[in-house]
């Protein structure tokens, strides 16, 4: 037992520690020289990025122009692995804007979602880049710290960009990649 406590302790300080080290490895590298996705351009609103877990988490970016056009570009445990595009409607535009807005993602800390209460779980990032100061907030779900309106304006912009048709549902996915059945064909 003490030896078991031992061990979890010097993984929390490793985890801590790790913390503020740059972010980087061997497959966050080979993404992002695949993901096809350029540097970000005057015209982007924004960009919305989840990461690989130790389970199944579907990864992927997406990116708004602010003229609507998406780009979005899957890498794992999603229906549409690559690249692939999109437009939002005029009235889709406003709500993703007022979906930022109402998230207050302007004011909070670019640390305030990025603590280590248990691991293994994904990250969001999220980027607003419409502003006179593009603002990343990186959301690791491990960390009980993040505010609510963070957890649902990802969930809402999922929702309003339609990631879905790209994705997969949850039900489509545990199919496809925890169960090991077939996957569907993205729509």
């Amino acid at each position: 037992m003490i030896k078991a406590n031992l061990v979890m302790l010097i993984f929390m300080a490793a985890c801590v520690a790790a913390r503020d080290q740059p972010r980087t490895s061997v497959i966050d590298a080979a993404v992002t020289a695949s993901n096809q996705l350029p540097a970000p351009r005057k015209s982007l609103l924004l960009r919305l990025e989840r990461t690989a877990c130790l389970g199944w988490c579907p990864r992927y970016i997406v990116e708004v122009d602010t003229d609507g056009s998406i780009r979005y570009v899957g890498t794992a445990n999603v229906l549409t692995v690559g690249s692939t595009s999109g437009r939002l409607t005029p009235s889709a535009m406003a709500e993703l804007r007022s979906a930022i807005d109402d998230a207050h993602l302007m004011t909070l800390a670019a640390n305030c979602c990025d603590c280590f209460d248990f691991t293994d779980a994904p990250s969001v990032m999220i980027t607003v880049a419409d502003r006179s100061d593009p603002k990343t907030i990186r959301d690791y779900h491990g960390c009980g710290a993040t505010p609510k309106l963070i957890r649902d304006l990802e969930d809402d912009l999922d929702r309003i960009m339609g990631t879905e048709k790209w994705i997969g549902t949850d039900e489509q996915r545990t199919t496809c990649f925890v169960e090991g059945g077939a996957c569907p064909t993205p729509r």
